[in-house]
């Protein structure tokens, strides 16, 4: 699938054209990708576990989300960001 750049509004009625109406959150996605993987593809599966249990409403989503949806549509989130800023001397956890 070719990339889409969403510069306007008019950009999201081309994306619900496409029959993409829904947008996932990023964790849903990584907490189902991560689940896809298995224990024995991931670095720290102790890790993962721990994610994975404390957010087993988002791997029920992800599933629900390829069910039920012909395309997701995965975005860029740091593009939405200024990731140009140096966020940790400006985040509250750096003065700690």
């Amino acid at each position: 699938m070719a990339a889409r750049l969403i510069t306007n509004e008019t950009d999201w009625a081309t994306l619900a054209q496409e029959g993409m109406t829904a947008v996932v959150d990023p964790m849903v996605l990584r907490c189902g990708e991560l689940f896809l993987k298995g224990s024995k593809q991931v670095d720290d599966p102790v890790a993962v576990w721990e994610l994975l249990k404390t957010n087993i409403s988002s791997i029920a989503t992800f599933f629900d989300q390829l069910i039920l949806r012909e395309k997701i549509p995965v975005f860029n989130y740091s593009d939405t960001y200024d990731i140009h800023l140096n966020f940790e001397q400006h985040s509250p956890r750096s003065r700690l």
